[in-house]
């Protein structure tokens, strides 16, 4: 965690990869917040203009920016893990059935949610991961889904990027919701890294 005091007020801010599942959709998928006071605000909810006017004390913006934005996104996502621990369990990811109807059937539902604009790619990912888990552990769909959510990203979301794409069936359906996946976190880190850039280039001047 990161110890910074807001005028006065203690907080502790998670760096990227300390995010959980939820917070890293909230903030890096869906707020797009990529530099210092953007995250900063979005976490502890707390306006920009607030935080821009604030008493904070940090050694350096550049520094705080690479503090908290710790991780190569794409990459970690791309790394394929073998073995998921769930609810106290360790489990082998290829001993996961997907190809029953039944899962299948219930990850076409979520595909349809996601056609809609309900649920987007990474939530499409992680139901993929729910419903893997959903005969195993015997916990309805939507409760492992809450459960997980909960988990940091870094420990489901490369799980569920790889299930996701194993259930899309067709190779051009998997290799779409890959590129979707994949090209977000890249954009998303291009960004964090001209916002880095700028926050050098600002304290040599």
């Amino acid at each position: 965690m990161i110890k910074l005091k807001i005028n006065g007020v203690g907080y502790n801010i998670p760096p990227v990869s300390k995010l959980t599942f939820d917070e890293f959709n909230k903030i890096r998928i869906k707020g797009d917040n990529n530099n210092v006071i953007d995250y900063i605000s979005a976490y502890t909810q707390t306006p920009k203009d607030d935080l821009m006017r604030a008493q904070m004390k940090v050694a350096s913006p550049a520094a705080l920016h690479q503090s908290i934005f710790d991780i190569d996104e794409d990459k970690e996502l791309k790394e394929r893990k073998l073995v998921l621990k769930y609810d106290g369990t360790f489990y082998e990811l290829d001993h996961l059935a997907i190809n029953t109807f039944g899962k299948s059937y219930h990850f076409e539902l979520y595909r349809q949610q996601y056609a809609q604009d309900k649920i987007n790619n990474y939530e499409l990912c992680l139901y993929a991961l729910a419903i893997a888990l959903s005969d195993v552990v015997d916990k309805d769909i939507e409760v492992i889904y809450r459960e997980l959510k909960h988990y940091h990203w870094t420990q489901v979301l490369p799980h569920s990027f790889f299930l996701g794409k194993m259930f899309c069936g067709s190779m051009i359906n998997s290799f779409l919701l890959s590129m979707r996946c994949i090209s977000a976190l890249k954009t998303t880190r291009l960004k964090t890294l001209i916002s880095r850039k700028e926050l050098e280039r600002l304290e040599k001047i």
